[in-house]
């Protein structure tokens, strides 16, 4: 019977804070005559515009790890997934 009440007891914060909601955005990336990273932009929207700056930064920052050799004049598209947390159910102490 504990075992239930300890499992319960953790089951409701995840129950009560919410479900997170997955975005998607597709990143464009381009390179220059050297092969450089040169800019990274949103080529399809997740619908969220700071879900978008969080895929962008994230492919941005992870390039080098992806893309070992980079082609010269070149565009790289990826798929970014962005995880949304979603308010807490009892809501929140900011002033509306």
């Amino acid at each position: 019977m504990r075992r239930i009440i300890a499992a319960a007891l953790c089951i409701v914060p995840l129950v009560v804070c919410g479900c997170s909601t997955p975005k998607t955005a597709t990143v464009g990336m381009r390179t220059d005559a050297n092969g450089r990273h040169v800019s990274t932009f949103i080529k399809n929207s997740s619908g969220n515009e700071e879900a978008d700056k969080v895929a962008v930064r994230a492919a941005s920052l992870n390039f080098r790890r992806q893309v070992k050799k980079p082609l010269k004049n070149h565009n790289y598209v990826i798929e970014v997934n962005v995880l949304e947390m979603a308010d807490p159910a009892w809501g929140s102490d900011k002033p509306k």
